[in-house]
Order: structure tokens, then C-alpha cells, then sequence
């Protein structure tokens, strides 16, 4: 079991730890431990608990965060650069990333792998990481062969892709048309293929990125919406978390259709206006999250590198035998991979070739309060 998470795609340390919790409890129930009257049975609850809390939790996530993050990019989308020097820029801006984090990603999963997991065919799994890289596809498909996905850094190529067809759409008599068109396109074509370099979701996310253009230009964050209005997305967004209305963009799947994308609107307008309420009154809270939202970029890449790299699995077999807690490992792991990242921002911010490569830029203060008058 450990093995094969290691090498599988990248994916959430909480889902990693979920499935070690679950691969481990008939080792555990066989120990002494069945000592303890009904322990499989307590064994069971906790489980089946952990797991709800995990299905909740993706419930709410697949709701709306990949469309907002496109959201939040349409509504950044500058048009004052006409559009081949615009995506120029963008390529490097985005892909030249892509690539160097890629080259850096396999070239440390390749050493984890020789001296943490021996069992494993490092050279092989080399091979099929660089397929992964070339083919920059972000969940795994069979069509038109198996193909493996490369984890966080899908979302680089899908985000020029968007960023293109959407600067496209503007120039067209009816731009609205235009994008629901290349997201009807893009949605309809991956349940016949699956195409490389994720420009299949990149068309689905060009509705979101027009979307975010304009609420931008019409200056929907600006005005104070009604309580009504407020009331009606919470309860559209909390009915939709229960009946498991989800959108994942990296797959092209609607779990809903039309009723996936309003959801995702919905709760994505509603998480904006709770961010910005927390700008008007928890001030530290903000000024923590401009610094990382300037440099988001960075904290993907860094992250990227440790979903696939980071020995995760082997520090329980490492810690435990000495007495450390599962849990208390649980903790560690979360702790390194936040730390990892964060470690990453404060190299690049400092290495003027990092700087140049992430295009990071100096660091905007956070605006002051208005004030009363």
C-alpha cells in the first residue's frame, strides 16, 4: 500500500493519511490490541468517522474551489497588451514553471525513490513521470492510452489555455456566447478523448475566467449585495453540499451540469465577500494572506514537488516504532508540507533567479482601511 501511494499521482496529505488509517486497522486489530472488548468495532466508528469527515469536506471543496481560482484570474485579466505579446508573456509567466518545477519534481522523486522505496523500478517510474510531465494532464484517463497525471501543475497549462481562449472570446461580437461555446467544446470532447496539456479543461475554465472579467467590469465586488440574494446562494450552495453537487474542472465532470457551474458561481461570490470581510476586520489574517496570494504561485510549485516526493508514508514506519502517535506523525506530515512551501517563498523572494523564473514582483502592502467619512 505504501508503495503504490508513493508513486501514484499527487494527491491531498489528508487522503493519504485517511487511506493508511484504513490499510492499517487489520494490522492493528490483529496486535494485542483485540485485547480490548469490541476494538474492531471502535475501530470501525472511528474510521467510518474520519471518513465522513473527509467526504464533507470534499463536498464543500468540490463545490468551488477551481472556479474561483479562475474567477479571481478573469477578474485580473488585463486587455492592454494586444494578445500575442499578452500570451507570450504568459507562457513565461506559466509554462516556463511548469517545466523547470517538472524537471525538478522527477529528478527528486527519482532519488526518493532509488534510496527510500528499493522495491521500486526507479528508471521506469522516471519514464512514466516524464510522460506525465510531457502530456500535462491533471487526472488519469485511459483514452487515448493510459495516461498518468502530473499532479498541482496541471493547472499552469490550463490556466494559458483559458487565459488565450478568453482573450480570443473578447475580440468576437458576442463574447459570452463565445466562451460557453469553447467550454460546451471542451466538456463534450472529454467524453470522447482526452487531450494533452489540459487544454480540455482550460476551455471549460474560459467561462469562469469571462466571468471574473466581468464582474470586474461592472464592479459586482464593489456593491454591497442584498441580504435576500446573500440568504438564497447559502442556501443553494449548503442544499448543494448535501445532495453532492460537485464541479471538477481537471476532469471536465459536472456532477449536476448547469446546476455544478451555478453552485460553483454561488459559492465562489460568497467566498470572496467573506474575504472580504475578513480584510475590514482581521486585519493580520489579512495582511497573511496578501503576502501568500502574491506568491501563490511559488507555494504550487513547492507543493507540487512534495505531493509526489515527500516520504510521507515511511515516517510512520520510521516514528512509531519510538513511541510517536499516529497522530502526532499525522501532525508532523501536515506541519512539513507547510512548511516546505513556505520555505519555497522565502528562498525564491531572496535568489534573484527564483525571483526571475516565478516573475515574482516586490510584495504590494495590503490597502489601508477606508475611512469612516
Amino acid at each position: 500500500m505504501g508503495v503504490s501511494r508513493l508513486i501514484r499521482p499527487a494527491e491531498t496529505t489528508l487522503y493519504r493519511h485517511f487511506v493508511i488509517l484504513l490499510s492499517r486497522r487489520d494490522s492493528i486489530a490483529s496486535s494485542s490490541w483485540q485485547c480490548i472488548p469490541h476494538f474492531d468495532i471502535i475501530v470501525r466508528i472511528r474510521t467510518l468517522r474520519k471518513e465522513c469527515d473527509i467526504v464533507w469536506g470534499n463536498r464543500i471543496e468540490f463545490t468551488f474551489h477551481v472556479p474561483l481560482f479562475f474567477l479571481l484570474s478573469g477578474y485580473f485579466l488585463s486587455t492592454k497588451v494586444s494578445f500575442l505579446p499578452f500570451m507570450k508573456q504568459k507562457a513565461r509567466q506559466l509554462l516556463v514553471p511548469y517545466y523547470v518545477t517538472g524537471v525538478v519534481l522527477l529528478i527528486v522523486a527519482t532519488v526518493v525513490n532509488h534510496f527510500v522505496w528499493p522495491e521500486i523500478d526507479a528508471l521506469n517510474n522516471a519514464k512514466s513521470m516524464l510522460g506525465a510531465l510531457l502530456y500535462g494532464s491533471g487526472a488519469p484517463h485511459s483514452e487515448p492510452f493510459a495516461i498518468r497525471q502530473i499532479g498541482l501543475l496541471w493547472f499552469l497549462w490550463a490556466l494559458f489555455f483559458s487565459t488565450g481562449f478568453t482573450r480570443l472570446a473578447l475580440k468576437t461580437k458576442y463574447p459570452l456566447l463565445t466562451v460557453c461555446l469553447i467550454a460546451a467544446a471542451g466538456w463534450a470532447s472529454s467524453k470522447v478523448t482526452w487531450l494533452p496539456l489540459s487544454i480540455q479543461p482550460g476551455a471549460m475554465a474560459s467561462f469562469f475566467m469571462y466571468l471574473g472579467f466581468l464582474a470586474r467590469k461592472h464592479g459586482i465586488l464593489d456593491k454591497k449585495p442584498p441580504l435576500a440574494l446573500v440568504v438564497a446562494l447559502i442556501l443553494l450552495w449548503i442544499a448543494s453540499v448535501y445532495f453532492g453537487v460537485a464541479i471538477n474542472i481537471v476532469a471536465c465532470f459536472l456532477s449536476h451540469g448547469l446546476l455544478s457551474i451555478a453552485t460553483s458561481i454561488a459559492a465562489s461570490y460568497l467566498v470572496v465577500l467573506a474575504c472580504k470581510v475578513a480584510e475590514q476586520r482581521l486585519r493580520t489574517v489579512s495582511r497573511f494572506l496578501n503576502f501568500f496570494g502574491q506568491t501563490t504561485l511559488i507555494v504550487m510549485c513547492f507543493h507540487a514537488i512534495s505531493d509526489f516526493c515527500f516520504p510521507n508514508l515511511m515516517l510512520y514506519s520510521w516514528l512509531e516504532p519510538f513511541g510517536f502517535p499516529h497522530t502526532a506523525v499525522s501532525v508532523l506530515i501536515l506541519v512539513l508540507n507547510v512548511l516546505w512551501p513556505l520555505l519555497g517563498v522565502f528562498v525564491s523572494l531572496r535568489v534573484p533567479l527564483l525571483r526571475k523564473l516565478f516573475s515574482v514582483r516586490p510584495i504590494s502592502p495590503l490597502p489601508e482601511r477606508k475611512s469612516a467619512a
